[in-house]
């Protein structure tokens, strides 16, 4: 049985392979109304970025505003159960896992439980 709006596991798996292979030396927090989480990713953020992601369903979120090598995969089942104890994870919902470096830590987990992923690719000019 699916769940309206969740996104199937291999479906998810792929996006987030798709962003570690991007190759965005940086990933930003750009956006998070509560309900959308929207990352930024790029080489040098100064200026503009190469590659948005759209996170959507998101009910638990845990992670600095900017990352550096990240890594995203599914969560193990520790890490899930940790996300659990902390949020329900709801029914459709995937805990997600950014292995990264922050400005604090050169080996950080980070975890956002989210319903799905979107990947937009292409350069957005700031200001």
């Amino acid at each position: 049985m699916s769940v309206p709006g969740a996104q199937a596991p291999e479906e998810l798996e792929a996006r987030l392979a798709e962003m570690t292979e991007l190759g965005c030396w940086e990933w930003q927090l750009r956006s998070f109304d509560g309900v959308t989480l929207m990352l930024a990713g790029g080489q040098s953020m100064e200026h503009g970025h190469h590659a948005e992601a759209y996170f959507s369903g998101v009910t638990y979120l845990s992670c600095p505003v900017r990352m550096m090598h990240p890594r995203f995969r599914p969560a193990t089942d520790m890490e899930t159960w940790l996300a659990q104890a902390k949020a329900e994870v709801e029914t459709g919902s995937h805990v997600i896992a950014i292995d990264s470096q922050t400005t604090a830590s050169l080996d950080a987990v980070s975890i956002i439980v989210a319903q799905s992923v979107e990947v937009k690719v292409g350069w957005v000019q700031y200001g």
